[in-house]
């Protein structure tokens, strides 16, 4: 039995990392080195990186993983090019396979990715 073959629809992760902060961000890509070799880990995140180089980033490569902070996230997801709705299929998932949100990471300040989330 053969494995399926995921084509991955332009901007559209199989998985996305979550944490509050772009040092942590980097943390985690340094966290995932035999990742980092065969798949192309994506950063998503306002520290040196400007929103239109992700935004060609994510328009102009199949990517796999993503990791960045939730307003950088929220920016692309509101622009268009990075694409966490449902719809698709197993084989061309048109949503992140797996979404893992670093709640165990503390700010100096002992703030976690919860406690910046706006009370509604």
């Amino acid at each position: 039995m053969k494995k399926p073959v995921f084509k991955d629809p332009r901007g559209t992760p199989l998985v996305l990392i979550v944490t509050s902060g772009a040092v942590r961000a980097i943390d985690i890509m340094h966290m995932l080195p035999d990742i980092n070799a065969s798949w192309k880990v994506t950063k998503l995140f306002a520290k040196h990186i400007k929103i239109q180089e992700q935004t060609d980033i994510l328009t102009r490569n199949s990517v796999r993983v993503c990791v960045g902070t939730p307003h950088r996230i929220q920016s692309l997801v509101e622009a268009g090019v990075l694409h966490l709705g449902g719809g698709g299929s197993a084989a061309t998932p048109a949503a992140p396979l797996y979404l893992l949100i670093d709640a165990t990471w503390k700010t100096v300040k002992t703030f976690t990715i919860f406690d910046s989330c706006p009370e509604e």
